[in-house]
């Protein structure tokens, strides 16, 4: 889940170290005085540290809650030294802080490829598609909902969603209100909604499939307002 983008990088050490083998050099030069491999830049070795610590919390909230984890919990986890983690985070508030940003980004990007709407805005999005990526991190997300940030984290979610929800609309060429609400209005409802299917599924240990959550979901968002549509506006 925090892999980075240095494939080609990878595969042109593993060609490297092929050679090494090969030509009997596998052992020379293969650490500096650090202990890391020579070709591997300070760059390279604080994001593979950052990796580390931001995985260790990972997978401390699956099992803890975030209030009994301690620094050295972390950094057991980590294996690395203390003086390593506050080189990368003042307090265990901010390496919590950087996980809830990464998750953020990738439950976001979870809806960032729209269907085709039927007669339900909301149908518009890959819901399905969300909820099997929340699945195969429940334990954390279920984590990250219950810390003191959780409501931080939420509505940094829900704002995001909302204006995704706007765009893709926009999109699909529907900028009217929806039976009479006006648009950012039914986003925000919508968004909301979305949040509370996640937590109320990972709650009850996801009794039902994606698939049913998505129906669910299409089913409680649909709108109802086609003979309310005028009493809204009259009012």
């Amino acid at each position: 889940m925090f892999d980075n983008d240095s494939t080609k990088n990878t595969r042109r050490s593993k060609k490297q170290n092929a050679a090494n083998v090969r030509y009997g050099t596998k052992n020379a030069g293969l650490y500096d005085k650090g202990g890391y491999m020579a070709d591997e830049t300070p760059d390279r070795r604080t994001q593979k540290t950052r990796r580390a610590l931001l995985q260790a919390m990972s997978e401390l909230l699956e099992n803890k809650r975030y209030g009994n984890i301690t620094v050295q919990d972390i950094i057991d986890r980590a294996n690395v030294g203390r003086s390593t983690f506050y080189a990368h985070f003042e307090t265990k508030e901010d390496l919590l802080n950087a996980l809830i940003e990464h998750i953020f980004e990738m439950l976001g990007e979870s809806l960032s490829v729209p269907k085709q709407a039927g007669t339900n805005p909301a149908e518009g999005l890959p819901v399905k598609e969300l909820f099997e990526h929340v699945g195969e991190h429940s334990k954390l997300i279920l984590g990250l909902m219950c810390v003191d940030q959780a409501e931080t984290l939420q509505n940094r979610i829900r704002k995001y969603w909302s204006a995704r929800i706007l765009e893709i609309r926009a999109e699909q060429g529907v900028t009217d209100p929806v039976g009479g609400v006006p648009a950012d209005i039914y986003a925000y409802h919508v968004a909301s909604t979305l949040i509370s299917l996640i937590i109320w599924w990972l709650k009850n240990q996801m009794p039902c499939t994606p698939g049913t959550m998505e129906q669910y979901f299409n089913t409680l968002t649909r709108p109802a307002f086609s003979h309310g549509a005028e009493s809204v506006k009259g009012t």
